[in-house]
């Protein structure tokens, strides 16, 4: 990248006191960013960086987390132009090669990449399962209709005394056909589901990993141990309730409010989490609770007033409002107000009861039955209902352990 082109961002020139791998690092990242075509203020509001972070990875005065390179490649990637596989991996050599140059001792750095890396890929594990699942139950649902067309056709024909083999030896085949892709398919999600074990095992010990480096940091700095100790208390707190919405499927912070709490949780580098900013925080999350209560008011349809049921949507805020209750909860933890840390609390208990289990729906209807004069419609299976069960219990557990975790009776 042209000195003129860093100017025109607003670069200086790479200080030629940094380490050299890190002026090589931080030259291809200039060279990426600017392949973008945007400013550095567009990058910062559409990925949640202050202008001055960026400005500082570009200039080599501060290593980002690889994240922010992630980033950069699948911006490019979405403007049609790929970033290469090898081209990948020479960035990754030279970012690694940065970070041990500048921060040689950075263990908590490292790890909070390589945790980034492992949750990517368990996110798209996921996905992928996903993907499988509906396979799945389309051929299942295949199956289901052939095999109610061939029990129809098999019981005309015998009453007509028409016997038609081949077409009956056709629909065998295609049937046969299915059960084999299903058994394929059931295979493969077999070993997504044996990898997802392994990519959760992996970041559960990398986030073991990173406790232990945050100890070891805060332990050379026993100034700052209370503050840190409550920061890193209240990203615990963000995690399992972040586990919460994940187990349930949906029903975190969104928005600014959800960002803030994002960057809180993840401890990005460019997070602050002042007294300041934290008060700042509480009022958007009771801007937001705000917003959640009255939509759980909402009374429905005339027909739902007459018969005395809410609608689904008021559940669902009600359970939105438990999962802010609970970040309230856990931000005046961090602040050390007990009494205000108990109140949220006890509302965020008070939304869920509200809630549960109206706003996690009914089961799914993955089965199939032929109905004269309708056709084939779909149907609850006894799985469905266990599934669900299952679904019910995991939301359940993990809204009791956030509960257990701010309730200051059972705090050291």
């Amino acid at each position: 990248m042209s000195e003129e082109s860093g100017k025109a961002l607003g670069l200086q020139p790479l200080d030629e006191g940094l380490p050299q791998e890190v002026k090589t690092f931080a030259t291809e990242l200039r060279v990426l960013f600017l392949d973008l075509g945007v400013s550095l203020r567009q990058h910062g509001i559409k990925y949640h960086y202050n202008n001055s972070s960026v400005s500082r990875f570009l200039s080599g005065q501060r290593m980002p987390q690889w994240t922010f390179v992630e980033e950069l490649m699948q911006e490019k990637a979405a403007r049609g132009s790929a970033v290469r596989t090898e081209v990948r991996i020479h960035l990754r050599t030279l970012y690694d090669a940065a970070l041990q140059a500048a921060k040689p001792h950075d263990k908590a750095h490292r790890l909070r990449d390589e945790l980034a890396v492992v949750r990517a890929d368990l996110d798209s594990a996921r996905v992928h399962e996903k993907v499988l699942e509906q396979a799945m139950h389309a051929r299942q649902q295949q199956i289901d209709e052939l095999q109610g067309r061939l029990s129809l056709e098999q019981a005309l024909r015998s009453q007509e005394q028409i016997t038609h083999s081949s077409e009956l030896a056709i629909r065998e085949t295609e049937i046969n056909a299915l059960r084999d892709q299903l058994a394929g398919l059931r295979q493969d999600l077999e070993r997504v589901n044996a990898r997802i074990s392994d990519l959760e095992q992996h970041a559960s010990e990398v986030e073991i990993a990173l406790d232990a480096a945050e100890d070891e940091e805060e332990a050379e700095a026993p100034a700052l141990v209370p503050a840190e100790q409550r920061l890193r208390a209240l990203r615990v707190d963000l995690h399992h309730i972040e586990k919460l919405t994940k187990t349930a499927g949906w029903g975190g912070p969104l928005g600014v409010t959800g960002q803030k709490v994002d960057d809180i949780r993840e401890k990005k580098p460019e997070a602050r989490t002042s007294d300041t900013d934290l008060d700042h925080l509480v009022d958007l999350l009771a801007t937001d609770l705000a917003q959640q209560v009255q939509a759980s008011q909402e009374p429905g349809s005339l027909f739902q007033r007459f018969i005395g049921e809410r609608p689904h949507g008021a559940y669902s805020a009600e359970y939105k409002a438990s999962v802010l209750c609970l970040t309230l909860s856990a931000v005046h933890r961090s602040r050390d107000r007990q009494a205000e840390q108990e109140q949220w609390r006890e509302q965020a208990a008070s939304h869920f009861r509200s809630a549960y289990p109206q706003f996690l729906g009914s089961p799914s209807s993955t089965g199939r039955k032929f109905i004269s004069g309708a056709g084939y419609v779909s149907k609850t299976t006894d799985q469905d209902r266990e599934d669900h069960s299952v679904y019910r219990q995991r939301v359940m557990a993990a809204f009791e352990a956030c509960q257990d975790r701010l309730n200051p009776d059972l705090q050291e």
